[in-house]
């Protein structure tokens, strides 16, 4: 019973170590190729399909946009009065670099 035992391992070993050296393997370039032909038959459009300034230049100055819209006046002043318990309704600015506030 023993020696049935382990020659149905032998066997089920040997034929699978036959078997993964002897199948065909798609080497990671055609396995790409093939994956992006999946896509473009499907309908997907992948984004290396995009120009480089949807990809790469539209979010980086987006980005810094966002980064320099904080420093505006009406942003700063509505982050002003998001974190105060006072509303701020009016800001006017003297020559003489007084700021006169209203606040309701």
């Amino acid at each position: 019973m023993f020696e049935l035992v382990i020659a149905i391992l032998v066997f089920g070993s040997v034929s699978t170590g036959v078997l993964a050296v002897a199948r065909p393997r798609l080497s990671a370039i055609e396995a790409r190729i093939a994956s992006l032909r999946e896509q473009v038959t499907a309908g997907q459009v992948s984004e290396l399909a995009l120009p480089f300034e949807e990809r790469v230049l539209a979010p980086i100055v987006r980005g810094f946009g966002r980064v320099l819209s904080n420093f505006l006046p009406a942003t700063f002043l509505a982050g002003v009065n998001r974190s105060s318990p006072y509303r701020i309704m009016e800001c006017e600015v003297s020559s003489s670099s007084t700021v006169v506030v209203s606040v309701e």
